[in-house]
């Protein structure tokens, strides 16, 4: 009996074996990230520090400076990105090519499968799986950003520090339930995908057959039946994960609020300075992008159903840029 492999085995392999890829695209995701969250208070600085007080030399310095931040936030997100699509293009790539080996080269592999239905779960698991590397990049250099941008919060003004710090979870644990049920629709549709790619696998076979007796009407609702299976399937997985997302939203624009209320409260009492207050509102809204990459990577379909990981079975013993042990798993 082949080893089977679980989900988290597999993406703990994945991930050691592109090690080379994601530390330098999660240090580089994670400078972008930190360089998106000090724009707005440079820019807070630039108001207090050269504008206010007429500094037209503090004013070409910090243009200079803006101008430097800029290149190295468009650098570290391009090459950052960069290495992150590489590794989910090169697992992706591997991941097929496993299913294909042992799919060949394994006696009986595909005893009691369909080969379409093989076909089409394992290339969908195998997207599914690579996009780990999409959410270790998004959402690891989210939480970066998160930090960085609440620090600064809670230094500029621990009660509007305090609002974020207890506004961002909050709003994780809200998208955090339903988001499980996004992971079951998944899997159903990856089903109802793979069903209908086998009736196609099993109808172009015995083509000729079915023009022979006549069943080319009877193939066709078959297969008009199958698909609309695995279109409803889709809409089903669309409708949950686009209400997951509207509540993320929504959660972030809670905050929003929150913070610019706090923060225009502080500035009538005296506590926040102009610029404080341009720095606050900029941190803020900058936290809606991060928080949203959050909230769209933990409704990220569920990758490797237990059907598709079926498919594997062991793995191969040698393959370029892969690991070489049989228990890499």
């Amino acid at each position: 009996m082949p080893f089977l492999p679980t989900s988290a085995s597999l993406l703990r392999r994945a991930v050691r074996r592109r090690l080379g890829f994601v530390i330098p695209g999660l240090l580089l995701m994670s400078t972008w990230q930190l360089c998106e969250a000090i724009v707005p208070i440079s820019i807070g600085l630039i108001v207090d520090h050269a504008i206010v007080p007429r500094d037209r030399i503090a004013l070409l310095i910090s243009i200079l400076a803006l101008l430097a931040l800029f290149a190295v936030l468009s650098f570290a997100y391009r090459f950052g990105a960069r290495r992150m699509n590489t590794a989910q293009q090169l697992e992706a790539h591997d991941l097929r090519v496993e299913v294909a080996q042992h799919a060949l080269l394994t006696r009986g592999a595909l005893t009691g499968r369909r080969p379409g239905a093989v076909l089409s779960l394992s290339s969908a698991d195998a997207d599914v799986t690579a996009m780990l590397f999409r959410q270790i990049a998004s959402g690891g250099s989210a939480l970066i950003g998160i930090a960085g941008a609440s620090a600064y919060l809670l230094w500029a003004d621990p009660l509007v520090g305090l609002v974020v710090m207890l506004g961002v979870p909050l709003a994780l644990l809200l998208v955090a339930g339903p988001s499980r049920v996004i992971s079951r629709r998944s899997g159903d549709q990856q089903a109802a995908v793979a069903e209908a790619g086998a009736v196609a696998s099993d109808t172009m076979g015995g083509l000729r057959i079915l023009k022979a007796v006549g069943g080319e009407r009877w193939a066709s609702q078959r297969y008009q039946r199958a698909s609309a299976g695995a279109a409803r399937a889709g809409i089903r997985t669309a409708d949950v994960s686009g209400r997951v997302s509207a509540l993320g939203v929504l959660s972030v624009g809670l905050i929003l609020a929150g913070v610019v209320l706090v923060a225009g409260w502080r500035v009538t009492t005296g506590d926040l300075s102009v610029g404080q207050l341009v720095s606050v509102i900029g941190v803020a809204v900058f936290f809606s992008e991060p928080i949203q990459t959050l909230t769209m990577t933990m409704t990220v379909p569920r990758p490797l159903p237990r059907r598709g990981r079926e498919d594997r079975g062991v793995p191969p013993r040698r393959r370029a840029g892969g690991s070489d042990r049989p228990d890499a798993f």
